[in-house]
């Protein structure tokens, strides 16, 4: 029986790993692939859209975030789902970051037929070991968030705003905001200390993981 065509979604920032992904999906899979750098405006409300893609592939590393904070921004919004990372360092780095952030299992991006093995088996509904199935990781990470959420001001979501839609650029921020650029960092290191987040980084993973903050 011919299998059903796959809509595959890769969010890649790397040139040439992506075009290599998205030729290997294509040529063993003859699936239909939409290829993201991970940077685009409003990519969350697209890789959201529940049934758009049988599955979503995603790279653990970004310049300003990192994969499994984009993976759990992506779990948060889309219940149904299946997300693969993917990386060329050793897998025990990202996993348990990985079953934390609802993914439902995580692949060498240098072992092709593994990546095309986990595709199938993901988009056939299974889930590799230790991990969830989506409805159950989705649930996991809104409840975690309801439970653990400070209470924001109109100013800190206006700084968190700034913060990503300027990728974390101080002078910019400050520009636009009207303050000085000294004000401005003592503004993050303030949010910083209130949203418990050890460093920027941290705080850009936030704000990027929260639906009111959307790029």
């Amino acid at each position: 029986m011919r299998r059903p065509k796959l809509h595959i979604a890769i969010v890649e920032p790397d040139d040439f790993a992506r075009q290599a992904l998205t030729a290997l999906l294509q040529r063993k899979l003859q699936a239909t692939v939409r290829a993201f750098r991970g940077n685009e405006p409003l990519i969350l409300d697209d890789l959201a859209r529940c049934g758009a893609y049988q599955v979503i592939v995603v790279s653990m590393v970004f310049d300003r975030t990192s994969g499994p904070a984009f993976c759990q921004a992506i779990r948060r919004r889309n219940g149904t789902t299946p997300i693969l990372g993917i990386t060329a360092l050793p897998l025990q780095r990202f996993h348990a970051a990985m079953v934390s952030a609802g993914a439902q299992g995580l692949a060498s991006k240098t072992a092709a037929g593994t990546v095309i093995r986990s595709v199938l088996a993901m988009a056939s509904g299974m889930v590799m070991p230790d991990f969830r199935m989506p409805e159950l990781a989705h649930a996991r990470i809104c409840a975690r968030q309801e439970a653990n959420d400070p209470v924001l001001t109109a100013h800190d979501c206006e700084l968190l705003h700034c913060f990503l839609f300027y990728k974390a650029d101080l002078d910019a921020m400050s520009q636009e905001l009207g303050i000085s650029r000294d004000t401005v960092r003592k503004s993050m290191k303030r949010l910083q200390r209130k949203l418990k987040c050890r460093s920027s980084v941290e705080l850009y993973c936030y704000a990027l993981d929260h639906e009111h903050y959307e790029v």
